[in-house]
Order: C-alpha cells, then structure tokens, then sequence
C-alpha cells in the first residue's frame, strides 16, 4: 500500500480490511491527466481529462496481501473478501511482470535464487 502520509497528502483515506461495509467508507474523486506524445517529434497525438470517484484503499501489509492473493486467512468482512478478488483478479498481470522482470533483469534473477 501506499505510505500513510501520501495517502492523507492525496485526499485517500485508507480503511483496514475488516472495517464493516456501513456506507461511511470514504470515496475520494480522482482526475486523470492523459497525453500521447509522439516520442520523434514531441508533437502531443491526443490528450484528455478522466474524472471518476475511487473508493478507499483497503491498508493491507505485504504479509496479508500475499495471504489473500493465495486465498488463506481471508476475513468474512466485505471489503476483505473485494481485497481479495482484487488481488486473485490481477494475478495474471502480476504473474507476467514477474516473469518478465526474470527473464529481463539479472537482480531480479539473482534474488529469486537467493
């Protein structure tokens, strides 16, 4: 998760994941600022603006969160049990980043091996 302070500087407040779901979860809005820029000729290709509402970051260590992504010691709370799907939902992604930081990085190989 992202350190405490820079949730507060950013407007996000972290809930812990056995909070009860009672609707006072705070949602924070969210502006997107987006361009492609041709990386020849810096000319911008298209540009925009996204706003949407995100809900709150549920604090979790990384001890939790590798228990959740293997589906152990998951709470029977509703923002747990959203955690957790979350997490098992972006396995794939993070299963192919790992693999290519692997074949890719000589640190990251020489870690894994330790």
């Amino acid at each position: 998760p992202l350190p405490p302070l820079l949730l507060r500087e950013l407007g996000l407040a972290a809930v812990g994941p056995t909070r009860d779901d009672d609707g006072a979860a705070p949602s924070s809005p969210c502006v997107t600022v987006w361009a492609y820029v041709d990386a020849a000729s810096g000319a911008v290709l298209d540009r925009g603006v996204e706003r949407t509402t995100v809900s709150a970051p549920v604090a979790l260590d990384f001890d939790a969160a590798s228990r959740y992504l293997a589906g152990d010691g998951v709470p029977d709370a509703p923002r747990a049990k959203r955690a957790a799907g979350t997490l098992r939902a972006l396995r794939p992604l993070l299963d192919a980043w790992r693999d290519r930081e692997l074949r890719t990085d000589a640190t990251a190989r020489k870690k894994r091996d330790k």
